[in-house]
């Protein structure tokens, strides 16, 4: 018996001890085999009714990024893939859905490794909204994005890689629905993966539908002081529903174990009406009443944006482990086309000659894209990496605007084409030695731009640009449950057709037009994050520095009474400040998150000798429970505070939030999850959300008041037995460095089938 009690207590130390060090395993396993051989037999007796309770590690800090773990979040079963984005460190939703990265809103969102045109643009926060979260594995922040991902725009890449479950063949899938009668909404998907020898596909498709979702209204007040001193308002009501697909289908065929080809098409499409109504006054400073009238905006067919794309990717792996050659094709079409009708009447000593206009736009982008990527091991402690690039993207937009019964106002005509052509070589090295682990690279681009009139309306011209993008990382580990990275980097932000388009849209309070002349802008990032986690605790502290220099910025004046917007190269920008993570489980069946941001934004522009700073945040607070009969409560909030800069022109709005949610799961392995979850349900009337213009020609004030109050019903159904996932070659396509204008289609970095890039780990994907 007392040999029995030593190489259990052995047995526990050493269960103990593996978490920290698997070198522990090995010794302690060996002590308890050199142990006096014994008879084990009643050890099921003895051991019946043990339970091992371990916290699953649900965040992990890499080289460039960090990672969290959805599949292991019980409440992922529940909610959306927009609010489990809530709980995910150094990502905030604000009070109209807008996901923020660090506070800003300059970031890519990629799916499975490469960017998903349905998750850009105005509409990314609906697309979310109707994703359920079961269908992720994980989601990556990637603070610290290499030479070759990085080299083309942003500061921050957000990653939602699917579930991969690799394992047997078969056919496998998931169908849910979920219905919120407060906000009009429902939305159904389907998910389907099947795999039959050495072939592999999935389909994936959405549909949702929100009738009351963007109903608000607007009141806005502008003080043009530095003019007339007069006084403009504007007070409107707004109903847009919207109607969205989007799809994708993806294969890949394992030709033999050293090649494998994948290939992928998809696309999505936004239908968004508009029908508001709105009042409009400007008054003079003796009270005199310059105009008045009432306006009505709606589409006489609903506008339409679209996405389409597709890729090819052929990997070949050599004799030598790790080192492979990967070839990429891809293609990416989108735009969008609206016919928008603006009718004026009760019109009041009008300084305008017209009773409406009809604007008819249309934007379309066509890129193809080829990409060759090489990944060579030199030792067991650096793997390098070299890359080459073309990408031929081509913009058109067109602009037709009528004005009726208009006596001296002229219509608008104007068609503008924009090609740019880039060419592009980059480097990147990966070291990997015990506690270290680094990465450095830097990339070349050569960029050749070229505007055209086809109306005749201006000269043709063409730039050249050449920039460099340097970026570093290292990261130190005290030890398994503690780390330290420090990192920099740096990306190009170019701008889009609506930045560019010269195209000048006139109403009778506003005049907004682009600048083909603008340039390519650099952006850099310092950062600095630390990880500490124990048996009950996880800590994440990450202060950081951003700053950049003649960025692309919104230009804003008066001019006769109106605001006039346009867009120049001149803005000077610097942001500092941390992000915090707090996850602790004070006992079994009980968790509790905290998640905050903090930052110093100042913002300058020379030209105008505008400057503006203010401090503001984020924070939010999360309690999981278990509950008797396989119920799981959720309940949380948070919210914003300080003055988040909208511009250099004034601050953005604040909000808040507090949710709650019960699931509960069904049948044989947990297959069918019904949860009933809540926003705001006590906040009978709209939220508040006020803007403010301080800076500039004339200050004003905007406020929004949005529906925000949800309850909703979700139901999901997973069948099958498949235990598979779609390959993915280790390199691909990435194109993320456009701001402005129709946004970027699917454009694919393919992750890593289970193979990264050597020493650092960096696998991007399944």
């Amino acid at each position: 018996m007392r040999k029995i009690t030593i190489l259990a207590l052995t047995m526990l130390i050493g269960i103990s001890l593996l978490a920290q060090n698997p070198q522990a395993k090995k010794d302690t396993l060996k002590a308890a085999a050199d142990t006096a051989q014994i008879d084990t037999t009643g050890w099921s007796e003895i051991l019946k009714g043990t339970t091992v309770v371990a916290q699953r590690k649900l965040i992990k800090i890499g080289v460039d990024r960090l990672s969290y773990d959805v599949q292991n979040d019980e409440q992922a079963k529940s909610i959306s893939t927009l609010d489990m984005l809530r709980k995910v460190p150094m990502v905030s939703v604000d009070g109209q859905d807008n996901v923020l990265v660090r506070g800003s809103s300059n970031y890519k969102i990629y799916h499975n490794g490469h960017p998903d045109p349905s998750l850009s643009g105005q509409n990314v926060s609906q697309v979310l909204k109707s994703m359920p979260a079961g269908m992720i594995k994980s989601i990556e922040v990637i603070t610290d994005p290499g030479a070759r991902e990085d080299a083309e725009g942003t500061n921050y890449i957000l990653n939602i890689v699917m579930k991969n479950n690799a394992g047997m063949s078969g056919v496998t899938g998931t169908l849910s629905g979920a219905v919120d009668p407060f906000q009009g909404i429902h939305s159904e998907s389907a998910y389907i993966t099947a795999q039959k020898g050495k072939f592999t596909f999935s389909v994936n498709y959405s549909y949702a539908h929100m009738s009351k979702e963007s109903r608000n209204m607007l009141i806005q007040t502008n003080n043009y002081f530095k003019s007339s001193g007069a006084t403009q308002s504007t007070y409107m009501r707004q109903k847009s529903p919207i109607n969205m697909h989007f799809g994708e289908f993806s294969a890949s065929y394992e030709i033999n174990p050293k090649n494998l080809l994948t290939f992928s098409f998809g696309g999505s499409s936004f239908g968004l009406k508009q029908d508001s109504y709105s009042s409009n006054t400007m008054t003079a400073r003796n009270g005199d009443s310059i105009y008045e009238y009432y306006a009505r905006a709606w589409n006489p067919k609903n506008p339409k944006y679209y996405d389409a794309h597709g890729r090819v990717d052929y990997q070949m792996q050599t004799n030598k482990p790790g080192e492979s050659l990967t070839i990429s094709y891809m293609y990416a079409g989108n735009g969008n086309k609206s016919k928008t009708n603006n009718d004026f009447n009760n019109i009041k000593t009008a300084t305008f000659d017209y009773s409406g206009f009809l604007n008819h736009s249309k934007e379309t982008r066509d890129e193809h894209t080829g990409q060759i990527d090489y990944i060579r091991p030199l030792s067991q402690k650096f793997t390098m990496e070299l890359g080459g690039k073309y990408i031929g993207r081509d913009n058109r937009s067109r602009t037709d605007i009528e004005y009726a019964n208009a006596a001296t106002t002229k219509d608008v005509h104007s068609r503008f084409n924009h090609n740019t052509q880039v060419a592009a070589a980059y480097t990147e090295w990966m070291f990997n030695s015990g506690k270290w682990s680094a990465q450095a690279g830097i990339r070349y681009e050569y960029s050749y731009l070229r505007a055209s009139y086809p109306d005749g309306s201006a000269s043709s011209f063409h730039k050249n640009l050449h920039d460099w993008v340097p970026s570093v990382s290292v990261r130190y580990s005290f030890s398994p449950m503690t780390t330290l990275k420090v990192g920099y980097s740096s990306s190009i932000n170019r701008p889009g057709i609506s930045y560019l388009n010269p195209a000048r849209v006139e109403t009778p309070s506003s005049l907004n037009y682009g600048n083909p002349a603008l340039n390519s802008a650099m952006n850099h990032s310092f950062t600095l994050e630390f990880m500490k986690m124990s048996q009950k605790m996880m800590l994440t502290l990450s202060p950081f520095v951003n700053f950049s220099n003649d960025q692309i910025s919104e230009i804003s004046f008066v001019r006769d009474e109106k605001t006039v917007s346009t867009y120049d190269d001149v803005l000077k920008n610097r942001r500092y400040g941390a992000d915090g993570f707090l996850r602790y489980t004070p006992f079994a069946g009980t968790s509790i998150m905290v998640n905050g941001h903090v930052e110093n934004n100042k913002m300058r522009n020379n030209n105008l000798g505008l400057e503006l700073d203010g401090w503001s945040g984020t924070a939010m607070a999360f309690v999981q429970q278990n509950l008797p009969w396989k119920l799981i409560l959720n309940v949380g909030g948070g919210g914003s505070f300080g003055r988040s800069l909208a511009s250099v022109y004034g601050y953005g709005p604040n909000y808040y939030y507090y949710t709650a949610s019960l699931q509960r799961s069904f049948l044989k392995e947990d297959r069918l999850t019904v949860s009933i979850a809540a926003v705001n349900p006590f906040n009978w009337d709209h939220n508040n959300l006020t803007m403010k213009t301080v800076n500039g020609d004339y200050t004003g004030k905007t406020k929004i008041d949005v529906r925000i109050r949800q309850v909703g019903l979700r139901v999901s159904y997973r069948f099958g037995n498949l235990r598979t996932s779609v390959k993915k070659v280790s390199k691909s396509i990435v194109n993320d460095d456009i701001v402005g204008g129709v946004q970027n289609g699917a454009k694919s970095q393919a992750g890593g089938a289970g193979t990264g890039t050597g020493g650092a780990g960096r696998t991007l994907g399944n």
